[in-house]
């Protein structure tokens, strides 16, 4: 059996931190390919605008590649790789509904799960700043958009939409955000508190305990199994 240094094992509870943050960015790759198809399906934008959305597409496909490849090494991820990739989601998210017709766009929903994925990933208080940086983001778009007629129910009928109604539903939202950031968060915590109460079982009990993959690489060992196997 092949085995690692315990700076890149994980002490105490089960594991899968690799495994997750793989899986994570899969379905940000995954996701990211279903916005920047239906954004050149629905094709709300400008021609001119255009190449501005393919720059943002093409540096986030990049950036979740490369997280993908940094994730695939092995060892810890790097506090701040999950930070840099909750940025560059919200900036392409920004760009994608500020190009498809603001806080009227089709797209407008994917600052909730920019908020989800920063809540869960990365902590309470990280999921309140991306929800807030998503409230002054939407304020910004509601202020300088100009109100788009809406079409009633008749296709020959159309009537403008009040301020009353669009600073409405722009509290509707922000309320949105900021549950869904209370929530993301929570269960970031309970995911923490698990994970902590496991790692305090096993470095509790008295017989070595460790987890190897498939390549017989220790991921996971506890401090019995540290000091059987003399590591430092």
């Amino acid at each position: 059996m092949t085995t690692v240094p315990s700076s890149h094992a994980t002490r105490g509870g089960v594991g899968g931190g690799v495994r997750w943050a793989w899986t994570t960015g899969t379905i940000r790759l995954v996701l990211l390919g279903i916005v920047a198809l239906g954004t050149f399906i629905v094709r709300d934008y400008e021609e001119a605008e255009q190449g501005y959305l393919l720059a943002f597409y093409c540096f986030g496909f990049a950036s979740a590649v490369g997280y993908l490849v940094a994730v695939g090494r092995g060892g810890p991820v790097p506090p701040l790789l999950p930070w840099a990739q909750v940025l560059v989601d919200f900036g392409v998210i920004a760009a994608t509904v500020s190009f498809t017709g603001g806080p009227q766009s089709h797209f407008a929903f994917l600052f909730v799960i920019s908020i989800l994925e920063a809540g869960i990933l990365l902590g309470l208080w990280q999921g309140f700043v991306v929800a807030t940086l998503s409230v002054g983001m939407m304020a910004v778009l509601n202020a300088i958009a100009p109100a788009q007629p809406v079409m009633g129910r008749a296709p020959e009928v159309a009537y403008e939409v009040s301020w009353l109604t669009v600073w409405y539903g722009f509290l509707v939202q922000t309320l949105a955000y900021y549950l869904t950031a209370a929530i993301s968060g929570y269960w970031n915590q309970q995911l923490t508190r698990l994970q902590k109460f496991q790692r305090e079982i096993l470095d509790n009990m008295n017989n070595g305990f460790l987890i190897a993959d498939l390549n017989g690489a220790v991921t996971v060992l506890n401090k019995a199994a540290e000091r059987i196997l003399n590591f430092s």
